[in-house]
């Protein structure tokens, strides 16, 4: 359930993407920017417009292909889009498009845009105006554009009447002049921000979401006037908010509709204890249902009901949401539905904003404890809980309150990725048998792959799972657990030949034990990287290896144990001698996954401490 702005600012960034298939010129530059906003009153009605005017201009040092787009949805309107190519006005309409958004499968977002050819020196002068029809859909404002800003100005007019305030985020570092100035005829305040020189968006992988890092100002609007029950009104506390949500769901008790008690019963057959049956329902659910982010209009909030989500097998994250709690409460269950942020956003509900919350879950207490189900995680488990809404502020629906709790944070032990070998040595090669277990967001990820790829071809992406895609690393005779069973480990077991590990010389034996070596040379580049890294959950590999020294050999050398401890990370490796065995170890345990970039120079020189230790191999020698 991305909110409005998320998605508008998710389509701002892939404009490229829509007009265009051609990359936009990096030398652009937005010589200005001059925004402003004010609220007004519709005639003869109390409802209230976010009237917004947009002027910039552009410069563009060679010729170029340049996209102006303007962005709306069911809840605004573009007015007006005038634009100018070396003071000559374009003719003609702009194009107009659904904004085609990754994951998300239908949006009600839509851009209207040009595609300029502009010749070098253009400069191109753009004016947007544009109407939101409720202050609740008004969320932010972003100050950091697709291009370098050399000026940027927004001011914003508030009418006495008008209760609305803005706060001010990820303004350090950044030189930002505000001032506020009262006009007398007009009884508004105006609220001016400006700034110099902003660097143009960067686009990372691993990155924080857009909320952590660029300047913006977050909107909260409360009215004077709200129906009694918040409905259609402004969120001047959490409860109108929740009164909002509340509104939108009060109609979907559908527990004793005959198509959701007829799937309870088949999918509950044969189990008598209460916790079974809420598992087979989450992984019936997760099975059966498919994903399918949905947006449109009040739809991006209103849940789809149990019985269409049941008959359709697919739903967005509020359709799965309502037919969990549907189906948990056909068994006389409390369950219930949750709003929730995840970690990409970084607001959280002290702020009332439709821009706090971006999915729904479902919370079920049970015992006296509260559980949260997320059933588009499609391959986690029972009170397992993935890292993007880990710890996260969620709003439990409470008939006409709510409650407010947070999501768990597992350890890192939740995300088991396990592997054990019992090694011989056969000329130069290794081999011997092996198991692999994952739990956690490691099976999740795990099955994901799998799943996501063909059948025929099930064994050997699974084998390229277990051999860290080391093509020297022969997976043979490969068993495996159930793979539809997401409440419990999934175990493998295979025999193995680990090909070219030996090198041979004179009465000497080098021997590579890890071919799998996880997070080798995982470097950080500090001259690109503008953001923090942040990995998408806590890792925790745990490695055994056991090899067997030959008859008439003995170990004559073999690396120092590593050991690098800091309270983001952990990472141990050790050999030790047991009788006639070596026994090799390596654990390493991510334990925050959010790399800071003050932290970059001391992640980089432990990675390669890490990578060093991995060309280290044994020295076994004979002793004939």
């Amino acid at each position: 359930m991305p909110n409005k702005t998320t998605l508008l600012l998710i389509a701002f960034l892939c404009v490229s993407t829509l007009v265009s298939a051609k990359e936009i010129d990096s030398t652009v530059t937005i010589l200005s920017s001059i925004s402003s906003y004010s609220f007004v009153k519709e005639k003869n009605s109390e409802k209230i417009i976010v009237k917004e005017i947009q002027k910039t201009k552009y410069k563009c040092n060679r010729p170029t292909l340049l996209p102006i787009a303007a962005y709306y949805n069911q809840n605004s309107k573009i007015t007006s889009f005038e634009c100018k190519v070396n003071n000559r006005s374009i003719y003609g309409k702009p194009a107009d498009s659904y904004v085609p958004i990754q994951d998300i499968f239908y949006s009600d977002a839509r851009v209207a845009y040009y595609e300029l050819n502009i010749p070098a020196n253009g400069i191109v002068e753009v004016t947007i105006e544009k109407s939101t029809f409720n202050p609740i859909y008004f969320t932010s404002i972003q100050f950091t554009e697709s291009y370098k800003t050399l000026v940027k100005e927004v001011s914003i007019k508030i009418p006495k009447w008008m209760n609305v305030s803005f706060k001010e985020l990820n303004f350090n570092g950044y030189e930002i002049q505000k001032t506020n100035n009262y006009l007398p005829k007009e009884d508004s305040d105006v609220l001016s921000y400006k700034m110099a020189n902003l660097e143009a968006y960067k686009k990372e992988r691993n990155s924080p979401g857009n909320t952590y890092v660029y300047p913006h100002l977050l909107a909260l609007a409360g009215a004077e006037k709200k129906s009694p029950e918040g409905e259609g009104g402004y969120f001047a506390s959490l409860q109108d908010q929740y009164n909002w949500y509340n509104s939108l769901t009060a109609d979907l008790n559908e527990e004793r509709e005959a198509s959701i008690t007829n799937q309870v019963e088949e999918a509950t057959k044969g189990l008598t204890n209460d916790l079974d049956k809420i598992k087979a329902i989450f992984y019936w659910i997760q099975h059966n249902i498919r994903y399918i982010a949905f947006e449109d209009g009040i739809a991006g909030f209103k849940p789809d009901k149990a019985s269409e989500v049941l008959r359709k097998k697919y739903g967005d994250c509020k359709g799965m949401a309502n037919l969990t709690k549907t189906m948990l409460k056909s068994l006389g269950l409390d369950a219930r539905l949750c709003w929730i942020g995840t970690n990409h956003i970084a607001y959280n509900y002290e702020t009332p904003s439709l821009a706090v919350d971006n999915h729904m879950i479902c919370a079920l207490k049970y015992n006296d404890k509260f559980y949260f189900l997320d059933a588009t995680e499609t391959y986690i488990g029972f009170n397992e809980y993935a890292e993007r809404i880990q710890g996260r502020q969620v709003l439990i629906e409470d008939g006409k309150s709510y409650l407010l709790s947070n999501v768990p944070t597992p350890s890192v032990d939740q995300n088991l990725d396990f592997q054990k070998k019992k090694l011989k040595i056969d000329g130069k090669n290794l081999v011997g048998v092996g198991e692999h277990i994952w739990t956690g967001e490691e099976k999740e990820g795990m099955l994901s792959r799998i799943h996501g790829d063909k059948k025929d071809e099930l064994l050997k992406n699974l084998a390229k799972l277990i051999n860290n895609g080391n093509n020297n690393y022969e997976i043979k005779d490969l068993k495996y657990s159930d793979l539809n069973n997401y409440d419990k480990k999934i175990d493998a077991q295979f025999n193995v030949v680990i090909k070219n590990n030996i090198d041979v010389f004179g009465k000497e034996q080098y021997v590579s034990l890890d071919a799998t070596k996880e997070f080798d040379n995982y470097i950080i580049d500090t001259a690109k990287r503008h953001h923090d890294y942040w990995m998408p959950y806590k890792f925790n590999v745990q490695k055994e290896i056991v090899l067997e020294i030959p008859t008439g050999t003995s170990l004559s050398n073999k690396p120092q144990n590593l050991l690098i401890s800091n309270p983001d990370y952990f990472i141990s490796i050790s050999y030790e001698t047991e009788q006639n065995k070596i026994v090799y170890k390596k654990t390493i345990k991510i334990l925050n996954p959010r790399i800071k970039k003050s932290a970059f120079k001391t992640w980089n020189a432990d990675i390669k401490k890490l990578s060093q230790y991995y060309q280290e191999p044994i020295t076994l020698k004979s002793n004939l």
